[in-house]
Order: structure tokens, then C-alpha cells, then sequence
């Protein structure tokens, strides 16, 4: 007797079957999906219309126009000179403002090392404003000039633009590059830094003039007494030390009134002072 076995048949329906099922599942799955990202993308674009009805709305709107500008710092830049340079008026939205345009527009005017701004809601801009301090007076081509602490030379004098400073003279051109003092011309700023730091028998006070004798020498004019005192370019702060003593002798002795001229490379750390009669 023969027997037939239906198993391959069995299996093919219920591989059949288990089919038809998967492909209503994948079928389901595929129609949630595509629902789910709809709905994902419809929110998403109502999301993006708010906001960009929002933004729109807020940046044409007259309650967040530029009311007031407050400017902290900035001594010698006037408040009609800052709408010069910037263009703001009252008409300008605050969120319009570029910030870093505005800050590069304040920074052409000399006296202004540094501006950085900020928005005060709703309506309001603040600046900051970091000025250069000048510490030295350039004359050159017989022209005064202001140079600062890095050696800047960052405007012409007028009169009124400062206190009595110690004048820079004979920077050669080699020395000027970018309105900015380098090589021997930059030693003379250092030197002032020196005497500026503290109670100084050489205070940047009493410093006249800084005459750059050539490209290794300096000479300083003391502004009591034009007492003459040469410095080499290399190694100053050992010089200035020892001028400081000498001075200090000088001082001490009452022969300071004297003093016609100091030479601070007379032999290894020794100085010397010639005297008048």
C-alpha cells in the first residue's frame, strides 16, 4: 500500500497563508508610517509658519524700534559722532541691528580701541566702548601725534587730547609701519611702561623727551632738569634699573641739579655722571 504525505502541500499553504498576513502587516506598517510622517511634516511646516509669521511681525514692529542708545565708556566720542559712524536712528528694529558691523563702523574712530554691543529688550542697544590711552606724543614731519601703550600712533593732537606726555623724536621711517611704532621706535614705549610702573626716581612724569639717536641707542631728557641719560636699545630693563640708581644718588647727594648727562654703559654694571661746575 501506498501512503501520501501532504506535508510539502501543508507547508506551502501555511507559508501561504503566513505571506498574506505579513503583506497586510507590511501593508498596515507602510500606511502608518507614511501617516506618521505627514502629520510629522505638517507640524513641523506649521511650526516653521509660526515662526516665520513671528519673526516676521516682531522685526517690522514699531515696539521693538531702537529707542535709546546707552554707551558705557567712550569719554571722547560724542553721541552725535556715534550715529555718524553707525547710521542707527529711531526708525531701525533691534533685531535688524548687525551687531558686529555696528561694533567695526565704532572702531574706525580713533580714540576707540574697542566697542562691543548688545541688545536690551525691546528696544534699547547698549555699547561698550574700550578708548585708547595715549602715553606718548610721535613728532614726526613736524606733526604731533598720540600713540598709545602698543604703540599706535592713532591720531593727530589737538589741543586738549592730553596731559603733559614724553615726546618720541627721530623715528626713522623703517620704524613706523602701519601707524604703528617697530624696531628702536617700539623700545621707546617700553622704557615709558617701565617708568610708569609705581613711585619712580625716573617716573614717565619727569620723562621730556625720547630721542631715538639711531637704531641702537636711545636718549631721555628728564623734564625737570634736561638731564641727558643714554640707554642702548637691547637690555633695558637692566639699564633702567641702573639709572634709577644713579638718579637716586644724585638725589641723595644734592648733586642732581648738577647733572648734565648720564652714560648707564660705562663698565660693567657701573654708570657715570658728569656734573656741571
Amino acid at each position: 500500500m501506498k501512503i501520501r504525505t501532504f506535508r510539502s502541500d501543508t507547508n506551502r499553504a501555511h507559508k501561504r497563508v503566513l505571506g498574506n498576513i505579513g503583506a497586510r502587516k507590511s501593508a498596515r506598517l507602510s500606511i502608518g508610517a507614511g501617516i506618521g510622517f505627514l502629520k510629522n511634516f505638517v507640524i513641523v511646516g506649521l511650526a516653521l509658519a509660526v515662526f516665520y509669521g513671528s519673526w516676521h511681525w516682531m522685526a517690522n514692529s514699531q515696539y521693538l524700534c531702537l529707542n535709546k542708545i546707552l554707551v558705557e565708556g567712550g569719554r571722547h566720542i560724542s553721541h552725535e559722532e556715534l550715529l555718524r559712524l553707525t547710521g542707527l536712528t529711531s526708525r531701525v528694529n533691534l533685531l535688524k541691528i548687525d551687531l558686529k558691523s555696528v561694533a567695526a563702523a565704532i572702531e574706525k574712530y580713533p580714540w576707540v580701541e574697542r566697542a562691543s554691543l548688545r541688545r536690551k529688550w525691546p528696544n534699547q542697544l547698549i555699547v561698550a566702548i574700550k578708548e585708547r590711552t595715549p602715553v606718548a606724543i610721535l613728532n614726526s614731519n613736524n606733526k604731533m601725534y598720540l600713540v598709545d601703550r602698543s604703540g599706535c600712533v592713532f591720531k593727530e593732537m589737538s589741543p586738549g587730547d592730553a596731559g603733559p606726555l614724553p615726546v618720541i623724536t627721530g623715528v626713522a621711517a623703517g620704524d613706523l609701519k602701519d601707524d604703528k611704532l617697530s624696531g628702536t621706535a617700539k623700545k621707546a614705549i617700553e622704557l615709558i611702561a617701565m617708568a610708569s610702573q609705581g613711585a619712580r626716581t625716573l617716573g614717565a612724569n619727569n620723562i621730556k623727551e625720547i630721542h631715538i639717536a639711531d637704531t641702537d641707542n636711545l636718549i631721555v631728557y628728564t623734564a625737570d632738569h634736561g638731564v641727558l641719560i643714554h640707554f642702548q636699545a637691547q637690555d633695558l630693563k637692566t639699564q633702567f634699573a641702573r639709572a634709577e640708581k644713579i638718579l637716586f644718588q644724585l638725589y641723595r647727594s644734592g648733586n642732581y641739579e648738577r647733572a648734565t648727562k648720564v652714560e648707564l654703559n660705562y663698565g660693567p654694571d657701573m654708570a657715570i655722571a658728569k656734573l656741571r661746575d
